[in-house]
């Protein structure tokens, strides 16, 4: 078995889409997820249903207005399913222990500072068991892990 290392960048998706006739029980990808895709909303005016919108500082031309970003809006397992055409990839969920890395640039350090809570942890590698296609790569990143979850995993 051949395991190949992607990031979910927009050049490894790209990659990706090219190549996912490849995968296959002999060439398994493993994604690393850096951040959550989002399904975008946005607002919209009460009695006429039309967008609202906004000319930002500085600029000329008006732009939607985008709303707030909501956990239940997340997408990106489902996108990376879509991507791999239901075949079977290892999910890792991309995690440091202390301070954020010096190279981690802002908008792929939002979703690891939330994964430094264990209960959010957990609770996104359950999301990985709702596709079968998907095999969990669990990151322990404490220097002293503490290995006894006392019973099943799922029970916390």
């Amino acid at each position: 078995m051949y395991v190949v290392m992607m990031k979910t960048r927009p050049e490894e998706f790209r990659v990706s889409s090219t190549l996912n006739q490849l995968f296959s029980d002999d060439i398994i990808p493993l994604f690393e997820i850096l951040k959550d895709e989002y399904v975008e909303h946005y607002k919209r005016d009460i009695v006429t249903g039309e967008f609202e919108y906004e000319i930002p500082e500085g600029k000329k031309n008006r732009r939607k207005i985008l709303l707030e970003k909501k956990p239940e809006d997340i997408i990106t397992l489902e996108k990376l399913n879509d991507l791999v055409a239901g075949k079977k990839s290892f999910i890792d969920f991309y995690r440091f222990d202390s301070s954020v890395p010096a190279r981690i640039t802002p908008v792929y350090a939002t979703l690891p500072l939330k994964l430094k809570a264990i209960t959010q942890y957990k609770q996104r590698l359950l999301e990985i068991s709702e596709y079968p296609n998907f095999i969990p790569v669990v990151s322990i990143k404490n220097k002293k892990p503490n290995l006894h979850t006392g019973g099943n995993f799922r029970d916390h």
